[in-house]
């Protein structure tokens, strides 16, 4: 790859700190050379967080029922609502699952699930309710924009509004889930029934109107064209622009295992690594990019941080989404902290708003506790 005219100028608008246009970024993601990116985008990471740390939350993904009705071609994960292989944790299983994540230190619940036709706004309440109850230093980041429109839909409400009875119950912040790609032409192709770009945005405007901050996404690789991943990046630094209620950036590549999408191949490291500089050059407005090695992997997810990520992401308990595909990944907090450190960085524990609660100097480990119980970090959910 050589340097086009379009990457000199590219380079030039960087330097002199202003904004990148969506013609640079479709020609960086095209032609520039990846140590290049690699180099452009850590220089982005070190304007925003300057401080040298790497940041790794203790998480729980916890998915609460996989019964949905919108029938996404790209999920493996959902089941009809009249399918018996459909489930619905009690609140007994819920709590249990908290008390887990408690027990090993973790701070943040991400709680999602497909779009039960049965769940209403008073459900979600009164789960918040009884978790806030009982664990009040847990962060409820929870829900993604399919479920919080169809409260809305289902309860007559005003996104807004539901965001503020959420509030009330406990809730605190709302996962990026749900974007895709933000471009309508690809959301109908690969779930017809999701609704616009313009509604998912209209959410997340709608919660960081009632103070609840949220983070962005992007799931790539439907076959999207370089200029459709910049609209992506486009409207979600406009909304940034707007609101400022994105904390952070995150991506992964689509994994079609046992998905109608079969006829798909998923992305390699390169693309990843391309995805995540894009991410941390386009959208100069958001404070944090988080690396996914959820699907990616680990050694991957490490490399990122080198490519613009300023954090590890969640150290997760259970996952079930992506595991539908046959992926498989589990990382606990020690190999988090040691992939951190290897890269000259401190690692550090933080919450859902980005906050340090710990930093770990050479020779410090996490604090797991003593249990009879296998590590739940290394049991595959399947």
């Amino acid at each position: 790859m050589k340097i086009t005219p379009l990457i000199k100028e590219a380079v030039d608008t960087f330097e002199n700190n202003e904004r990148l246009t969506l013609e640079h970024g479709c020609e960086l993601f095209e032609k520039a050379p990846l140590n290049l990116l690699g180099f452009l985008a850590n220089k982005a990471r070190l304007r925003h967080n300057p401080r040298n740390i790497g940041t790794f939350v203790v998480d729980t993904i916890l998915n609460y029922s996989n019964i949905c009705n919108v029938l996404c071609k790209f999920c493996a994960f959902y089941e009809l609502p009249k399918s018996k292989k459909g489930y619905d944790l009690s609140i007994e299983q819920i709590l249990e699952r908290v008390q887990e994540l408690v027990d090993y230190g973790g701070t943040q619940l991400l709680m999602q699930g497909g779009v039960n036709p049965r769940y209403r706004l008073k459900d979600f309440k009164n789960i918040f309710e009884t978790i806030r109850d009982k664990f009040p230093n847990v962060e409820i980041h929870s829900l993604s924009s399919a479920e919080i429109e169809w409260i809305a839909k289902k309860d007559k409400l005003s996104f807004n509004k539901v965001f503020s009875e959420l509030k009330k119950s406990g809730y605190m912040s709302l996962p990026g889930a749900g974007a895709e790609i933000l471009v309508d032409r690809v959301r109908k192709e690969i779930s017809p029934l999701r609704s616009s770009r313009d509604v998912w945005l209209d959410i997340h405007k709608s919660a960081h109107e009632e103070g609840i901050p949220s983070s962005c996404t992007m799931t790539y690789g439907f076959g999207e064209s370089a200029m459709e991943k910049m609209e992506h990046f486009n409207v979600l630094r406009e909304l940034q622009d707007e609101t400022n209620g994105f904390t952070a950036f995150v991506c992964w590549g689509f994994q079609p295992g046992g998905t109608e999408l079969t006829h798909l191949k998923a992305p390699g490291g390169e693309a990843y690594l391309r995805h995540v500089a894009l991410g941390r050059l386009m959208l100069d407005n958001i404070p944090h990019l988080q690396a996914g090695w959820v699907t990616d992997g680990p050694k991957l997810c490490q490399m990122a941080m080198n490519y613009g990520a300023d954090d590890f992401g969640g150290v997760v308990i259970g996952e079930e989404v992506i595991a539908a595909t046959g992926v498989h990944y589990r990382v606990d907090p020690n190999e988090a902290i040691r992939l951190i450190r290897d890269l000259g960085r401190m690692p550090a524990q933080r919450n859902t708003y980005y906050d340090i609660l710990r930093t770990f100097s050479e020779g410090v480990e996490y604090p797991m506790p003593k249990t009879n119980k296998k590590s739940p970090f290394a049991i595959p959910v399947l």
